[in-house]
């Protein structure tokens, strides 16, 4: 079963949502952002030949000639035992996922798909940031020839670790907060369960026991105090 990023949301950080109720106007226009954001993608990172949203990734092959991709050769990775399939098989649970080739001049190139279900504007495009940057993360992994290599196979498990930590380190240095607590609900509340994927549970798991992320953790944590603090307020003074 496909899983719904929205659904795994920390229930007090829906707070962060409310910057509109708080002070009459969004924080971030995550759309533009977005948008920005895959522009410079493209710029910085010249193996990926496409970002593409697309609602079914169901019928792959046809999906893949639509976009143009079928006369690439397709790169394959030797994937260890209860690991996924990152051959092309379907996303698990982040609504994205990346497909490698070697084009017709034999470069090694990238098409980044993301699938995301369709939300207010600014939950939607809250979500294709954290999606985008995950993706990009396996790309730079890729491109530094580091967990994702087809030559030696792969380290699924520190290939999403990397993912996790790369996309985190761009949200917060663009200031993306809804973005960055979507991305932590998920992985809290979902990815690192035992039903998923080893690699998947493993490497959401090394993520929330590093250092970094309980200091982005407790960063977060006073973040959503001054919300809470701020709706007090709106209680009290609500011609304010």
């Amino acid at each position: 079963m496909k899983l719904n990023p929205l659904d795994h949301l920390p229930r007090h950080f829906q707070l962060a949502l409310d910057f509109k109720t708080i002070w009459g106007g969004s924080p971030c226009d995550y759309k533009t952002a977005y948008e920005r954001t895959c522009q410079d993608v493209l710029k910085q990172w010249p193996t990926i030949a496409g970002i593409h949203d697309e609602n079914d990734v169901q019928d792959a092959a046809t999906m893949l000639q639509r976009l143009g991709y079928d006369r690439w050769e397709r790169i394959g990775f030797r994937v260890p035992d209860g690991a996924t399939n990152y051959h092309g098989g379907l996303p698990v649970g982040f609504g994205g996922l990346t497909w490698f080739f070697v084009d017709d001049r034999g470069r090694n190139r990238a098409a980044i798909i993301s699938t995301i279900t369709r939300a207010s504007d600014d939950l939607e495009y809250a979500v294709r940031l954290w999606v985008l940057w995950h993706e990009v993360g396996h790309v730079d992994d890729f491109d530094r020839g580091m967990y994702l290599r087809p030559d030696t196979g792969m380290d699924a498990r520190r290939a999403e670790f990397y993912a996790h930590t790369f996309c985190l380190e761009r949200l917060t240095r663009d200031n993306h907060v809804l973005s960055t607590v979507l991305y932590m609900g998920l992985l809290e509340n979902s990815l690192c369960r035992a039903d998923q994927p080893k690699n998947v549970m493993e490497a959401a798991q090394d993520a929330i026991q590093s250092e970094w992320y309980k200091a982005l953790r407790a960063e977060l944590s006073l973040f959503d105090n001054m919300i809470k603090t701020a709706f007090a307020h709106k209680e009290l003074n609500p011609s304010e």
